[in-house]
């Protein structure tokens, strides 16, 4: 048993390793991505104010709805995936060993004399 919860630990630290790889690289590219957003609606409010007939604040109301807008849209399906991709972390090897633990076990109870 002390085996079995070496491998899964092993198993455990190798899935955490990647996961935290990931999140590393998915945080760093949201936040780029986060700064290009905003430099970007600073430069289309100051197009439609340039060009349009709204006040400032109505442009940057307006922004401010459309982003927020998309925003939970991107959290409602990130939440999702991640649900997801939570329900799918499996250990392979200790499922394997525990698998012919078992069939060894029921083996060796079949054989005993009676």
């Amino acid at each position: 048993m002390q085996q079995q919860g070496a491998l899964a630990g092993a198993e455990l630290r190798q899935e955490l390793g990647r996961i935290k790889s990931s999140a590393l690289m998915l945080g760093a590219g949201t936040g780029l991505l986060a700064l290009c957003g905003g430099l970007s609606v600073l430069s289309i409010v100051a197009l439609i104010e340039r060009y349009g007939r709204l006040p400032r604040w109505a442009i940057y109301g307006l922004a401010a709805g459309a982003t927020g807008v998309s925003g939970l849209g991107l959290l409602a399906v990130g939440q999702k995936r991640a649900t997801e991709a939570a329900q799918q972390i499996t250990f392979p090897e200790t499922t394997r060993t525990l698998r012919e633990n078992i069939a060894w076990i029921e083996e060796q109870l079949t054989t005993l004399p009676h």
